[in-house]
């Protein structure tokens, strides 16, 4: 679904493949819908009228926080308009289906905010329409940061990695490899400390949950892949 290509053209196309090797377009590239984007995330959520996809947030010509979604990936109706009350506008966020004890909800955690902003504040929503925010920007937990990984894992929300706005005595921007995780998406523990061992600092990486473990993979030059079991 959209994104950078060749580092200059953004696309907002949509491709399916059940292999993996042959890919159909399904949503053509400046066709209607969600806009041209990078730095969005998508998930897969039941917003109680059946499962959908759905597109949230990202860059297009300008930082956006519309929520877009799709029963079949060609047409897309948007839920939460562009500029509108909930979460803030934002890109390199992460983005992940939870449940809370209160129900399966969607949820949006840090990124990149307007005026250059890190952020790590945390919002839910039921429909993709309303959202609350469930721990404040600013507040207690992991830092700000951006171009972050987050998994569902043994019943809670984890946050892994990424670039919290620090910089280095040369100005080169400072990458994390902390982990924390959170049953409420509210209070957050530190799991992995920054700086430990283990997986290096790093930003752009991705995590996927497989064979009971979390899998971190590449990311900010590396090619490596490590895992965690409970």
């Amino acid at each position: 679904m959209g994104g950078l290509e060749d580092g200059s053209n953004v696309k907002n196309d949509v491709w399916s493949s059940t292999n993996g090797v042959t890919w159909t377009e399904v949503k053509a590239n400046n066709s209607e819908g969600f806009s041209k984007r990078y730095s969005h995330t998508s998930v897969v959520f039941n917003d109680g009228n059946g499962e959908k996809m759905w597109v949230i947030g990202g860059f297009d010509i300008s930082i956006t926080n519309d929520v877009w979604s799709s029963t079949n990936g060609a047409t897309w109706t948007e839920v939460k308009a562009n500029n509108s009350e909930g979460f803030s506008k934002r890109y390199n966020h992460t983005s992940v289906v939870f449940n809370d004890g209160n129900g399966e909800k969607m949820w949006v955690i840090g990124g990149h905010g307007k005026f250059g902003n890190f952020l790590n504040d945390v919002w839910s929503s039921t429909n993709g329409k309303t959202w609350t925010k469930v721990k404040a920007n600013n507040s207690a937990g992991f830092s700000k940061r951006e171009e972050h990984t987050s998994v569902v894992f043994d019943s809670k929300i984890w946050v892994i990695g990424g670039n919290d706005g620090g910089r280095d005595s040369g100005d080169n921007p400072l990458n994390t490899n902390d982990v924390w995780s959170s049953t409420n998406g509210e209070t957050w523990t530190e799991v992995k400390a920054n700086n430990s061992e283990g997986f290096s600092k790093r930003k752009g990486h991705t995590s996927v949950v497989f064979d009971s473990r979390v899998w971190v993979i590449g990311g900010a030059a590396e090619n490596d892949v490590w895992f965690m079991a409970k």
